[in-house]
């Protein structure tokens, strides 16, 4: 679990708790992994848990990958996913390249 105070993300996911959850435990292959969002409100209550908001991009084609997060990137591709677009800022297309291929082959 981590508290986001930075600004690599939009507004709306300051100051709010992202939970990976590893998924599987009692399996060679292990499967399940993802992120969920803990959103709070200004007193520190939660109003919502979910993770409707969150991209799914383990097992796309890596071709669609590597378009979509250099997409994302340039500011081409908005609104759908608001966090990916302040998730690649900074990435080289050698770095695109390699996510793609990790995340496209990821079991």
């Amino acid at each position: 679990m981590r508290f986001c105070t930075g600004t690599m993300f939009p507004e709306a996911y300051r100051n709010q708790f992202f939970i990976a959850r590893r998924g599987s435990w009692n399996r060679e292959r292990l499967r399940g992994y993802d992120v969920v969002v803990v959103h709070l409100d200004a007193s520190g209550n939660v109003t919502r848990v979910g993770r409707e908001q969150m991209p799914r991009i383990i097992h796309q084609r890596e071709e669609f990958l590597a378009r979509t997060l250099g997409e994302y990137r340039s500011g081409q591709r908005v609104g759908a996913d608001p966090p990916m677009n302040g998730a690649v800022v900074g990435l080289t297309n050698a770095d695109i390249a390699a996510l793609a291929h990790y995340l496209a082959h990821r079991d």
